[in-house]
């Protein structure tokens, strides 16, 4: 939208607690890596430098790393506003909204500060503020409390998806009009990462028998349970295996479930596998059985190899990046013999690689980051008077027409 994105050199910094994480964590270092390619000056500032080696790994050299040097996230404010006096960034970005309110905290009374964006990931928001949220500890739990009070000091509140921005809005009672959809970034996989070798094919022999896949955390939200139940039904038809690459709370009980079955010898569950790619490129098609999300990456991911999806209609992302179920089929929650259904469909008539990759490129971090900029932008055209801020049904139409 805004040609001086190519033009401006910004200095933009991300905000997190350290990069022990899984999504968020990934998604920043994707974006800060976008940003500084597009020639800003880039920093990710860490409350400590915890972390996946991996991530650090993946680091562009040109983005800086700065440690705050401190354990707990609300008491970093104070360190992490010695740092924007110090530094003065143009724009910062958060996500988790623990860190989010750490954030607003930091420049809470600055007579100059920074244009700053809190993104939101999930429904968590709106299921703590409605008390279906029990395992939060007492720091996050306030952090929570006072997200109604600070987000509105955001200049940018951003959702990773449409469902999300509905949620935001009606928890906190924000305007919708001032929430904008920032998608997450989804690195398309690199030649040798779709090559390296996964250990695991090796109990599938995909060349003989097929197998669907599921990736993600054993945990409540991923319903895996679900994936089960349907595979069942569809492996008293045919030959047929599935993986379920992750590990969580919920391995216990998948497995009793698993046995259960009669198919136990068809049903893999390796645990959390470093190259998913590589499954996901052998498998028949990839299935997402939750009973919420944000934006799931792994479709995107596994669109981005031609490789075709099922998933459950939840709240919220699937129907988005699905376009509808136009790119694949979507199904109601908790329903097995839908999902049974939709798996035999989709493995007789696969869906077109060419539209799947096509959709699965909006996500690139480029692409990602460009949107960012595009909203630091418009922001500073307000700001004088010249690029008035978009009514939310125009944004519905805008984002619509841009997917």
């Amino acid at each position: 939208m805004f040609d001086n994105r190519q033009k401006t050199a910004l200095q933009i910094a991300f905000f997190l607690h350290d990069l022990r994480g899984g999504g968020v964590e990934r998604i920043s270092v994707h974006l800060a890596n976008a940003m500084q390619r597009m020639g800003h000056a880039v920093t990710l500032v860490l409350v400590n430098k915890r972390g996946n080696p991996a991530y650090f790994d993946a680091i562009n050299p040109g983005v800086s790393v700065v440690e705050l040097d401190q354990n707990r996230t609300l008491t970093s404010a104070i360190g992490f506003r010695q740092y924007i006096r110090h530094q003065k960034p143009d724009l910062i970005i958060s996500a988790l909204t623990h860190i989010n309110v750490s954030t607003l905290l930091s420049v809470k009374f600055m007579r100059s500060k920074p244009h700053i964006f809190v993104i939101e990931h999930n429904h968590q928001i709106e299921r703590e503020l409605n008390g279906k949220v029990d395992n939060l500890g007492l720091a996050v739990r306030l952090a929570f409390k006072l997200v109604p009070y600070l987000y509105p000091d955001a200049d940018t509140v951003g959702a990773v998806s449409d469902g999300i921005r509905k949620s935001i809005a009606a928890a906190i009672k924000i305007p919708r009009e001032r929430i904008d959809v920032l998608n997450n970034p989804v690195k398309i996989p690199k030649t040798a990462e779709l090559t390296k070798p996964t250990a695991v094919l090796k109990e599938l022999n995909p060349k003989q028998i097929p197998f669907i896949l599921g990736v993600g955390a054993l945990s409540f939200e991923k319903n895996f349970g679900l994936l089960i139940e349907a595979f069942k039904h569809v492996r008293s038809k045919r030959p047929l295996k599935l993986m379920i690459a992750g590990e969580g709370p919920k391995r216990p009980e998948l497995e009793k479930q698993a046995r259960e079955t009669g198919y136990a010898d068809d049903i893999h569950l390796p645990g959390f596998v470093d190259n998913p790619y590589a499954l996901m490129r052998e498998a028949q098609l990839l299935a997402l059985t939750s009973k919420w999300e944000g934006l799931p990456t792994v479709l995107i991911e596994a669109m981005a190899l031609g490789k075709s999806v099922v998933a459950t209609d939840c709240p919220s992302g699937p129907s988005e990046i699905l376009m509808g179920g136009s790119l694949g089929c979507l199904v109601p929650l908790n329903d097995a013999e839908a999902l049974a259904n939709a798996i035999e469909r989709t493995l007789d008539t696969p869906q077109d690689p060419t539209e799947l990759m096509r959709r699965a490129a909006d996500f690139a971090p480029e692409a990602t980051a460009g949107r960012y900029l595009d909203v630091y932008y418009a922001a500073q055209e307000r700001k004088r008077g010249r690029y008035p801020r978009l009514s939310s049904s125009q944004q519905d139409d805008l984002y619509h027409t841009t997917q």
